[in-house]
């Protein structure tokens, strides 16, 4: 073999050895074939919010599973990170994502809390994130043009959803409205998003309530409204409060209309009620249609994993990793790779067209589903 020959072998090796050196961070990885792309969830994984991350993290790790079951390109890894559902764990878990687990890509939080925290992190190591059903209309007004480029958004935020429900909810001759809300950025974010949408549909915001996650008692609050004789309630939080919260509102003798932000109108609401009907009425606005026969090959594929009926948080996690392998596919593997395929989005999902605007906010379809003789019924869908 001649020095020339020689060379040129040390110098394919040199390049292998830099391939195979570049990890998490830059695309790098997986098999000599194959480039493998680590996703980091943020997501709550211990009390009482661990049911965000818990469903986040197994919608994810079907949409894995069946990516790499087909993707001849790249290699796709779930990683996780606790945040507790609180500003102190986005931080962290956002941190520890980027820092210790060297992610491409960041998904989450299901927590607007955890996510408006985690995002600030964003730009120093120029990590995306998307989050999937974080819905405080904050992170995008500080996203995308003149904010944090690096952060995204799949799902409506609640001030895009409140100008379609307000009005929804004034058409059905509400005049006069309570609303009650979990006590966190979610909560408060929502409210006020609906404070400024039902003045404009001559609806009057006549009682605003919070409660703690979790807490299980709703009476004081409950009573509070009710004495403020309104039309109809909203109530913005989980279905497994939703749940016990419509219970002890049956015990007091209340009975207007109960109108919903969240997850309540869903299988979760009914098993945790342990009462198929006691939701009967509820209507909901909703950034997944779990109904939607669109999506019906999704559910089987989990119900056959996991055994279980699956949360929202579940399914826009799913969708989420789909948009994620859209953006690979459109920019490259790595963190530059994705933040430019993201930027350049452009598919029909099952919950809308993902293509994302100059804040980074993707106007997927908004769904109204309520309570029908016992049953979940889709009543409206607005596109996006």
């Amino acid at each position: 073999m001649g020095p020339r020959h020689r060379m040129l072998l040390v110098g394919l090796s040199a390049a292998a050895l830099l391939v195979a050196a570049c990890g998490g961070g830059s695309g790098g990885g997986g098999t000599p074939d194959k480039t493998t792309v680590t996703i980091g969830l943020s997501g709550s994984f211990s009390g009482a919010t661990a049911f965000y991350g818990q469903a986040a993290q197994k919608g994810a790790q079907l949409a894995v599973d069946q990516l790499n079951g087909k993707d001849q390109k790249y290699t796709y890894k779930l990683v996780t990170a606790d945040d507790a559902c609180t500003p102190d764990g986005g931080a962290q878990a956002f941190n520890n994502l980027i820092d210790a687990q060297n992610v491409d890509v960041i998904l989450g939080s299901p927590c607007s809390a955890a996510t408006l925290a985690g995002m600030a992190v964003l730009p120093r190591s120029q990590t995306p994130a998307l989050t999937q059903s974080s819905t405080n209309a904050t992170i995008s007004q500080e996203s995308g043009a003149g904010g944090n480029p690096y952060m995204w958004r799949i799902n409506l935020d609640d001030s895009l959803m409140a100008k379609v429900f307000a009005k929804y909810i004034a058409d059905q001759g509400i005049k006069k409205i309570g609303m009650i809300a979990v006590n966190n950025d979610y909560g408060r974010g929502a409210v006020a998003s609906y404070k400024t949408e039902f003045p404009k549909n001559n609806v009057t915001v006549v009682a605003e309530q919070y409660y703690t996650q979790g807490a299980g008692e709703f009476r004081a609050q409950l009573t509070k409204i009710g004495g403020a004789s309104p039309d109809a309630m909203l109530d913005v939080g989980a279905s497994q409060d939703a749940a016990v919260m419509v219970k002890q509102f049956k015990e007091l003798g209340l009975n207007f209309k109960i109108f919903t932000r969240g997850d309540v109108v869903s299988t979760t609401f009914q098993d945790t009620a342990k009462d198929q009907c006691l939701g009967n009425g509820i209507e909901e606005a909703t950034n997944w249609d779990g109904s939607n026969s669109v999506v019906s090959a999704y559910l089987n594929d989990y119900k056959a994993k996991y055994s279980e009926n699956p949360l929202s948080y579940a399914g826009q996690s799913y969708y989420a990793v789909e948009a994620i392998s859209q953006a690979v596919n459109a920019g490259g593997a790595g963190r530059a790779g994705i933040q430019k395929g993201l930027s350049r989005e452009n598919w029909q999902s099952p919950i809308g067209t993902i293509k994302f605007d100059d804040h980074n906010q993707a106007h997927g379809n908004m769904f109204i589903e309520g309570f029908v003789s016992c049953q979940i019924k889709l009543i409206k869908t607005v596109n996006g």
